[in-house]
């Protein structure tokens, strides 16, 4: 045992890796001498551990025979914790708890900032929060800029494409359509939220002053209420439910839309439905259709429902009830 822990020594091992056994655990007349194990295993460790036990095997009046040795090392896997386990334990089990009861102290401004700035990453919005992320303040450079006209160019190909598979549906409206209703209903489904979430990019664009007020003043306002009037005590348990809801599953559609239009990339709400004719067969048959094609497709479809989920909770969230329930707040407190 003094050779292995001289070569630990040499080897420079973590000062905590060797700590003194609360019991000392008893297998068929053998002692097992086991101590806690360290996140950093080298092989100089467990050689050590290993000879150490077999030394004491061998000084019992029962010697060890190698299934006995084999249940030391399972004991010892058993014992195994990581440093950090109980803290993440108990960090887990409070914010479950935080979550199903919030404290007085609950506020919404952490939730709402954190999912704004998951949307801003996009830059499809005229205003983004500054370096600091203690201000509103509108899209400037080149690449901010960019992006903002390219998510534009995005969202009105998508609209373009979708109105022009009506224009010739109507005209074609005297013959027998090929698609079945209900593939239609779909359609016209998904054109109805591609045209919803590009009416309100165009609307922010449009009114960007008043979307910069609007956001900025319902953080300052949620801040005064609690620093200066004392507010506590006041958000709604569904409303935090579903922005925690919310943040959990954020990029789940990008990454469904994405993975779906390259498996099958006639399905909808791809736009291979309507553009690729291959795709006038079936849903399940795209036999003429590439896998650069497909892949290619699945990028753009899961950019675009990327920023149909950006449009619809900063715009919803953000905007309109996050600023919504401040006002609410602030008459409250006013009138007290």
């Amino acid at each position: 045992m003094g050779k292995e822990m001289a070569n630990l020594k040499s080897d420079g091992p973590n000062k905590n890796f060797f700590k003194p056994p609360k019991t000392t655990p008893i297998l068929n007349g053998l002692e097992l001498n086991w101590v806690p194990i360290h996140w950093t295993w080298t092989w100089q460790q467990e050689s050590a551990l290993v000879h150490s036990a077999k030394n004491d095997a061998s000084v019992t009046k029962k010697p060890s025979s190698g299934f006995c040795l084999h249940i030391e090392m399972v004991i010892l896997c058993a014992e195994f914790r990581s440093p950090d386990y109980e803290k993440w334990s108990k960090l887990g089990t409070k914010y479950l708890e935080n979550l199903w009861c919030p404290p007085p102290s609950t506020t919404y401004g952490p939730l709402i900032r954190h999912l704004s700035d998951w949307c801003m990453m996009s830059c499809a919005y005229p205003i983004v929060f500054s370096g600091n992320g203690d201000e509103v303040v509108f899209l400037k450079g080149p690449r901010q800029l960019g992006l903002l006209t390219f998510s534009v160019f995005t969202m009105a190909l998508n609209c373009a494409v979708f109105m022009l598979h009506f224009l010739k549906k109507s005209i074609r409206m005297g013959s027998t359509s090929s698609r079945p209703v209900w593939e239609e209903a779909m359609i016209d489904y998904f054109f109805a939220v591609i045209t919803i979430t590009f009416s309100c990019q165009i609307i922010t664009l449009w009114r960007k002053t008043e979307c910069k007020f609007l956001v900025r003043m319902a953080f300052e306002m949620e801040k005064y209420c609690r620093e200066i009037m004392g507010a506590s005590n006041y958000t709604i348990k569904f409303l935090v439910w579903f922005c925690e809801l919310v943040k959990i599953t954020f990029f789940l559609p990008t990454l469904a839309v994405c993975g779906l239009t390259v498996i099958l990339p006639c399905t909808p709400p791809s736009l291979g439905n309507i553009l690729l004719s291959d795709c006038q067969a079936g849903w399940e048959r795209p036999d003429g259709i590439s896998v650069t094609q497909k892949i290619l497709l699945g990028l753009f479809e899961g950019y675009t429902w990327y920023l149909a989920s950006t449009f619809c909770v900063f715009f919803h969230g953000g905007v309109l009830i996050y600023t919504a329930e401040m006002m609410r707040l602030w008459v409250t407190l006013v009138e007290r």
